[in-house]
């Protein structure tokens, strides 16, 4: 009698349950062919994201970011915002890195700053360090030319010219002269800079190149997007 109960129940259950892992297996479908929709969904949204940074990166090759210098009012009030950033930039920083430039070769002459300069502007606001003393907004700057913008860039770190004593005092530390980056680019530059695992960092036309610390060989990594992190970086060999 139990044998005949339980072999009744088995064949009672035997439909529902084949219904039931059909009902499971098509779910089980639904769900891949859903992760691989949204993956590739994925896929096409970063490959956007990344066409817009290319495009507007590319808008910002003739383009530099300046940091340490002073625009005082008096400056801009006098000669315009455009021509005052054009002309502190152009003597106090790229005269003493042009002039390094000709010297070495790379240069015939010095350009004069309408021939260098095509236009700057401030980019953000003043800040406060930590000793409460204002610091000057980045500048950003266009050359007329990129040849001269690259040969500025090859040349500053030799004849870039030190801050002075009082613009030391004042919270300048230095002057640099750095690629005009986007966003993506500039925040995934310092993600990389703050890792212990990296060594150097740059970028070549807004291209980030970096090299591993400690792995003895020097070799230069290169990223092809900003929308990636560090941890992906450092597992390619």
């Amino acid at each position: 009698m139990k044998e005949a109960v339980e072999q009744a129940l088995k064949t009672a259950l035997e439909e529902p349950l084949k219904e039931l892992k059909g009902l499971i297996a098509d779910l089980r479908s639904q769900l891949d062919t859903e992760k691989s929709a949204n993956k590739k969904l994925g896929d096409e949204v970063i490959s956007l994201k990344l066409a817009v940074n290319d495009l507007q990166q590319g808008k910002r090759l003739k383009y530099l970011r300046t940091f340490g210098v002073t625009i005082t009012e008096a400056e801009t009030r006098e000669k315009g915002a455009d021509e005052a950033i054009c002309r502190k930039v152009y003597e106090k920083l790229l005269v003493p890195v042009l002039k390094g430039a000709v010297s070495k070769g790379l240069i015939l002459e010095i350009p004069t700053m309408r021939q260098t300069l095509a236009c700057g502007y401030k980019s953000g606001r003043e800040t406060v360090d930590g000793q409460g003393r204002s610091l000057p907004p980045p500048l950003v700057i266009k050359f007329v030319k990129k040849e001269v913008r690259d040969i500025v860039l090859r040349s500053k770190k030799e004849f870039l010219p030190t801050t002075s004593s009082a613009e030391k005092a004042g919270g300048i530390k230095r002057f640099s002269l750095v690629e005009d980056l986007t966003r993506p680019t500039h925040q995934l530059f310092r993600e990389l800079v703050a890792d212990e695992r990296v060594g150097a960092v740059w970028t070549v036309d807004g291209r980030i190149r970096y090299t591993r610390s400690g792995d003895g060989t020097n070799k230069v990594f290169k990223t092809t997007s900003p929308f990636t992190t560090v941890e992906e970086l450092l597992k390619k060999k």
